[in-house]
């Protein structure tokens, strides 16, 4: 409904949803902004408060970026295109020689030239198919069938050293086993070890974002059902352990 999945896979197939909840978690970060904006106006006027409304599609459609101005100024309809990006090229997910994928999107002319030295091929520069970033866009399928050769051709190791010399922005596409053992994630503490009562530890991403003087909270697990079943009857109801025993023996409980 919010446009997002028309755009996003390849043309020739079916739209492709994404890995995640999007508009779950999009709509409570939402919702959480909205929320510290009402409370700032409460402190620094005489607002009597405010209705919030967020609502899942509209939290989607916000990060679809230029897709509406296009199309009513420009009659630009946007459409799958796979990981060719409309305003950069070369770019896309590249397989490597041994069977990784390197994100790799090129945007500039200062960053072409630098990749260009990393591939061995400084020549192309000055090619007149790809002197400007609007010729190489218009040329996309060419340069980046050359880009793609030249990562195909060598491991994901030899392919990042290179990049990393020259100053080309990349990164691996990680899978989850490559998070857990990635030295960055663990000197940031992106996740958190939370250790469960029934089911041990559990590792799960930490909380997010770090703000400072503020103390990094222990994520506690969800309490077992049931287990404060006493204490809210006898502290709020004032029922006495006999009364809590007999809804038992009945079933109450």
């Amino acid at each position: 409904f919010s446009g997002f999945l028309n755009i996003s896979g390849y043309a020739d197939r079916a739209p492709v949803r994404p890995g995640v909840a999007v508009a779950d978690y999009q709509s409570a970060l939402f919702g959480a902004f909205s929320v510290m904006l009402a409370l700032y106006m409460r402190d620094i006027s005489d607002s009597p408060g405010q209705h919030i409304d967020v609502s899942l599609y509209e939290s989607v459609f916000r990060f679809t970026d230029v897709m509406v101005t296009a199309y009513d100024k420009l009659g630009i309809r946007r459409e799958r295109t796979g990981n060719a990006h409309f305003a950069a090229s070369p770019g896309d997910h590249y397989e490597t020689d041994d069977g990784r994928h390197i994100a790799l999107t090129v945007a500039s002319d200062r960053i072409f030239r630098r990749l260009c030295e990393a591939m061995g091929k400084p020549e192309l520069v000055n090619d007149p198919k790809y002197k400007t970033h609007t010729l190489r866009v218009q040329n996309y399928a060419e340069i980046n069938g050359i880009v793609a050769i030249w990562i195909k051709s060598k491991s994901v190791d030899v392919i990042s050293k290179a990049l990393t010399t020259e100053g080309v922005p990349f990164s691996l596409i990680y899978d989850v086993a490559d998070i857990l053992a990635d030295p960055h994630y663990a000197a940031r503490g992106s996740i958190a070890t939370v250790k469960h009562p029934r089911l041990g530890d559990l590792k799960m991403p930490a909380v997010l974002p770090r703000m400072s003087g503020v103390e990094r909270s222990e994520i506690r697990p969800a309490p077992d059902l049931g287990i404060d079943t006493d204490s809210v009857l006898q502290g709020i109801l004032g029922l006495s352990a006999v009364d809590i025993s007999k809804l038992r023996d009945s079933k109450v409980l």
